[in-house]
């Protein structure tokens, strides 16, 4: 199944992405405990920070993942920009498979407004020399 995503069968360029930012992602983890937060982007991009409680499931990963899960869950997704070709792919299979609610949002906004792993938080006092 996931050839034929990279081969284009199920990529299309009406995808329904809701944008959200960093307080609309805490509302919809306040109203949905189970949400799953999709970091898509790379596995050395995830270790060097990521949004706490996300998961790094790039593109095939993202994919095995979803196949198993219950359409009505709340995916929220993000990388470093609503372009990455591996997010909106990743958006488009949902849509094929049925899921409506999922979200998109940037790393760098909600990085910006403090809602990364405490991790990167440290790396970045330690860069700042107030650690």
């Amino acid at each position: 199944m996931y050839d034929s995503l990279i081969r284009g069968k199920f990529i299309s360029e009406d995808t329904k992405m809701k944008k959200i930012n960093k307080a609309r992602m805490q509302q919809l983890l306040e109203k949905n405990p189970t949400a799953v937060i999709a970091d898509m982007r790379s596995p050395v991009a995830y270790r060097d920070g990521h949004v706490a409680g996300a998961v790094n499931l790039p593109l095939k990963n993202f994919i095995n993942k979803i196949m198993s899960m219950p359409k009505d869950t709340v995916i929220i997704a993000y990388s470093t920009s609503f372009d990455d070709v591996d997010l909106v792919q990743g958006f488009n299979y949902a849509e094929q498979l049925g899921f409506t609610k999922l979200y998109a949002a940037e790393y760098n906004s909600l990085k910006q407004h403090g809602s990364c792993d405490p991790s990167d938080r440290m790396r970045s006092r330690a860069n700042r020399g107030t650690l």
